[in-house]
């Protein structure tokens, strides 16, 4: 089977970023993504002009990028949904670029063959909007031969960290809500003292939150996704106070690292941060950020049961249910 997947991700961060690690992985597949810093309509109108394969499967992890493939049916076209992309325009863009988006979307999900979310919430969303879109919910796991139990000293020692560890890993934009958390590190150390904050990733943001920082928190930058899980066991308590979010990923890949997390109730939160062990959901606020913090870290070591915990979100699961939709695909008769 000859799958093409497309990644609307720049530089490997994020939970669609890992979703396509992983999948081109396993099922040995051709991939196209942006090139740095290449805006999502660039990259579309690259996908148009480029020259059509035929007989694979596409599958798109942005429904637009589907668009170019879909006007002569020479292949199967798949798109996952990783949330609510929509809305999420409306937000980054406003309301005239999220209508133009909005029509774009809705011709590519009524022209491909199967459309997957990564969530319930995701698959409600689209299917009050359009009813007969027949979507397929496949929940997204994680590469736990890539995210594991390290040597937790071994790796402080690379990343000359020393105090108790906050960390957070993902894009710096407004939605993600790291200045929250720059703000709640200031409120945490007036009761924890030799505490570090690390922050991995680059976006829009980066000038702008690394002046609010100051000096007093360390920015790792972008990072190779090979270097992602040593990073993370360095870590004491994972933060990640988004306004929205399908997964995210990147808490039980923390988890898998050893590493309580501490997040706001959007996405799957609360099935990953399933006990007070394993971390807590928070409001979005500086005060409830901090306090929670401070909880955790105080509650001590709970490396092998975040890790424990973490087992039951492997990829395993996620390739066996997306094989069964590209097998359909082929099937005589099938739709």
């Amino acid at each position: 089977m000859d799958i093409l997947l497309i990644n609307n991700s720049r530089k490997g961060l994020g939970g669609t970023a890992s979703y396509t690690r992983q999948m081109q992985k396993h099922f040995k597949a051709d991939l196209l993504e942006p090139e740095d810093e290449m805006s999502d309509i660039r990259f579309l109108i690259k996908l148009m002009l480029m020259k059509k394969p035929s007989g694979k499967v596409i599958h798109a992890q942005l429904p637009i990028y589907a668009l170019p493939f879909s006007f002569r049916k020479r292949n199967k076209i798949v798109i996952t949904l990783h949330g609510d992309n929509m809305k999420a325009m409306t937000r980054k863009h406003g309301r005239f670029i999220g209508n133009m988006y909005r029509i774009m979307e809705f011709m590519a999900l009524r022209r491909s063959d199967r459309i997957i979310a990564v969530d319930d919430s995701t698959s409600s969303a689209y299917s009050k909007r359009d009813p007969n879109l027949g979507i397929i919910t496949i929940p997204v796991g994680i590469d736990l031969n890539h995210f594991k139990l390290l040597d937790k000293d071994k790796a402080r020692t690379k990343f000359s960290l020393t105090g108790k560890v906050i960390m957070y890993v993902g894009r710096l934009r407004a939605d993600k809500g790291v200045d929250i958390l720059i703000k709640a590190h200031e409120l945490v150390r007036k009761q924890v003292h030799d505490l570090e904050l690390v922050i991995v990733g680059e976006g829009k943001d980066s000038a702008s939150l690394k002046e609010m920082a100051g000096d007093d928190v360390k920015f790792f930058g972008f990072r190779k996704a090979q270097e992602i899980p040593e990073i993370m066991n360095c870590a004491d308590v994972f933060v990640i106070p988004s306004l929205y979010e399908s997964g995210p990923l990147v808490v039980p890949e923390a988890m898998a690292c050893g590493v309580p997390c501490v997040g706001t109730d959007v996405g799957r939160m609360r099935e990953f941060i399933s006990d007070d062990r394993c971390g807590r959901i928070i409001d979005r606020n500086v005060e409830a950020v901090a306090s929670m913090i401070i909880e955790v870290i105080k509650a001590g070591d709970s490396r092998e049961h975040c890790n424990k915990a973490a087992q039951e979100f492997g990829f395993a699961k996620t390739a066996d249910e997306t094989l069964k939709i590209y097998e359909s695909l082929f099937i005589q008769g099938s739709a």
